[in-house]
């Protein structure tokens, strides 16, 4: 009877221990601090404070309005191709304004957006991330503004856990709606930076960061799954890529200690198998999310000549 309780005792301390990390995953951006990881010191706050022409938009989603930066091309040719830049989780929409110059001088219109629980958009019902489950919902309603405006091709940007969120986008939207289909075939090309793309390794990696034993990494997925619906095994994209391919960049830092680098590898590895045009940068010694702080004229030309090559040499049709 004793060692009943003693196990008993054990599974619910595992379970609270489990629910409390699981909380904090799940936290929306409101209520999380910026990761030291984040590089953001130092930015303005809006597209402004760099000199750029901008203005908020409004993209309609299912759960209501979000709020989203324009920022137009420049030159008077309007350009045809737009850039959706999509931040990761903790973070909001500055995380974009370093490659924005870039873009911005390349002659892409960009859209970088906000999605559910972002402040300024809509609470998800039950007031959490869904770790690209859902939140692909809000890129695609972004994708299918941006064609109604004018694009008619499709650049997708993502950092972190913004690029769960495009793969999902990639995989899910086809069969979602005949115009969501349309939108998701004029994705001519993706970078993504310090790439999610397992989140199961992802969790055993921040987990072992916080010093938690593996049996509670374990529960906190379990209790992870239960509490929002999600599939992780939909969420590694070595065993379960993306429906749709399009050309794609990307960069990882070696030192990141947020999101493993080992995925971005393995992907790599495999993508001439899948028919899937793919260029990896890593970055030696960049934590999560600083590669273009490594080497920013570097990591600047790599992205201009990759869009330049997948855009048909020209950023204006």
């Amino acid at each position: 009877m004793l060692l009943l309780f003693v196990l008993m005792g054990l599974l619910g301390a595992g379970w609270i221990a489990g629910w409390y990390y699981s909380s904090i995953l799940l936290r929306p951006v409101g209520e999380i601090e910026y990761s030291e990881h984040v590089v953001t010191a130092g930015l303005p706050d809006d597209p402004g404070g760099l000199g750029l022409e901008w203005r908020t938009v409004w993209v309609a989603t299912p759960l209501g309005d979000c709020p989203a930066w324009f920022v137009p091309a420049s030159g008077p040719a309007p350009g045809k191709t737009w850039v959706i830049a999509v931040h990761g989780r903790g973070v909001d929409r500055r995380e974009c304004l370093r490659i924005l110059p870039t873009l911005h001088r390349l002659g892409f219109p960009v859209l970088a957006i906000t999605y559910r629980n972002d402040l300024g958009a809509p609470a998800s019902p039950d007031g959490h991330y869904h770790l690209g489950d859902t939140e692909w919902l809000d890129l695609a309603s972004a994708a299918e503004y941006a064609r109604r405006n004018g694009a008619s091709g499709l650049v997708l940007y993502g950092w972190s856990m913004g690029a769960a969120i495009t793969s999902t986008y990639l995989d899910r939207a086809h069969d979602a709606s005949p115009t969501w289909a349309e939108d998701v075939a004029s994705v001519r090309a993706v970078v993504w930076d310090s790439p999610l793309l397992d989140w199961r390794a992802t969790l055993h990696l921040q987990a072992a960061a916080r010093r938690l034993p593996s049996p509670l990494t374990l529960l906190a997925t379990l209790v992870t799954k239960w509490r929002i619906g999600i599939d992780f095994d939909q969420f590694d994209m070595v065993r379960k890529p993306p429906s749709v391919r399009p050309p794609t960049l990307m960069f990882h830092g070696d030192a990141d200690t947020a999101v493993p680098v080992g995925p971005a590898r393995a992907l790599t590895s495999i993508a001439d198998g899948l028919d899937w045009p793919m260029r990896y940068r890593e970055v030696a010694g960049a934590e999560h999310t600083a590669a273009w702080n490594a080497d920013p004229p570097g990591y600047e030309a790599e992205v201009a000549e990759f869009l330049s090559k997948y855009t048909d040499g020209t950023m204006t049709g």
